[in-house]
């Protein structure tokens, strides 16, 4: 398991390889931050979260966001199974923290991975 990590090595401008765990959650991030329709190779790939972040967040809010998540992820990351999501707004800083857990279905390690979103 291995992807490339978005920034480039600072001595040779090449990128660099990331494997393993920090592979799939270097996945998660890329498919959940992605919004819909930004890539025209694959329009359906990513998850609307403006459409619930500028909402009421409340349970309701949070179950509907969790399920996209959840959806997204069951089609995009089959080196995964996602346990559940949780949600953590900090009105101060105007970041939403979204926590994904998930099973690495190789070895079945249980791990997790925090996206922040900025909500203003």
């Amino acid at each position: 398991m291995s992807d490339f990590e978005s920034n480039l090595n600072t001595k040779n401008n090449d990128l660099i390889l990331i494997s393993n765990v920090e592979a799939i959650k270097t996945s998660i991030k890329n498919i959940c931050t992605l919004k819909k329709k930004s890539l025209s190779i694959d329009p359906d790939m990513g998850i609307d979260l403006e459409t619930v972040l500028f909402e009421v967040l409340d349970e309701v809010t949070y179950s509907y966001a969790e399920e996209m998540i959840v959806n997204e992820l069951e089609k995009r990351e089959p080196r995964i199974e996602t346990q559940y999501v949780t949600f953590l707004e900090n009105r101060d800083l105007g970041q939403l923290l979204i926590t994904v857990v998930f099973k690495i279905l190789s070895n079945s390690a249980i791990e997790n991975t925090t996206i922040k979103i900025d909500i203003g």
